[in-house]
């Protein structure tokens, strides 16, 4: 949603834009392949990831498509954007930082696994959760490795911004949260 409409995606290829007060279909484009994750909408335009891994940039007020770049690996998990950078972690255990003007290649990353939910953005951080329960925590700005955390138990939900860290739901029912130090801002003098 941005406001004033919703951005849906169909099992019949379409993407839809709905007016939210009247309930009527604003436009419609069809995809080359189905999807089967959220549209994202920042910045006055639609991301849309199609099950065969393109990803899609469409205008949302006129549904117009921007970009299209190919090779996300078939049924990845929906991209996040933030600022002028989309993120995307693939299944093909690659993450991706993307520029949301043209979609060309900022970095990317082999990650420990097929990621299982959409990235997060945290401060300078990107968190990816991956198969078989690895959190793994990266810089935004160039794709350097922070951390990689083991978790007890499989993930279930998708990880949450929650203070400088994320909060994390695991198949047992516990909810986990992981902050780290906020490297926004200088440490005083002394201190780790």
């Amino acid at each position: 949603a941005d406001g004033s409409g919703l951005i849906l995606v169909s099992s019949d290829r379409h993407v839809r834009r709905v007016d939210a007060k009247r309930g009527v279909v604003v436009w419609h484009h069809r995809l080359p392949a189905s999807s089967v994750v959220c549209p994202v909408v920042a910045g006055g335009a639609a991301y849309v990831l199609g099950a065969g891994g393109r990803l899609h940039k469409l205008d949302a007020a006129m549904g117009a498509v921007r970009w299209t770049r190919a090779g996300f690996g078939f049924r990845s998990p929906a991209p996040a954007v933030h600022g002028d950078s989309i993120f995307l972690a693939s299944k093909d255990a690659l993450l991706y930082r993307l520029a949301t003007r043209d979609g060309t290649q900022r970095w990317v990353k082999p990650i420990t696994g097929a990621a299982t939910a959409p990235p997060v953005v945290v401060g300078r951080t990107v968190y990816v959760v991956t198969r078989p329960s690895h959190l793994l925590a990266v810089r935004l700005d160039s794709g350097g490795h922070y951390l990689a955390h083991k978790l007890p138990q499989r993930v279930v939900s998708e990880p949450v911004p929650f203070g400088r860290g994320v909060a994390l739901l695991d198949r047992r029912g516990l909810l986990t949260l992981l902050t780290g130090r906020d490297t926004t801002k200088p440490s005083p003098a002394g201190t780790p």
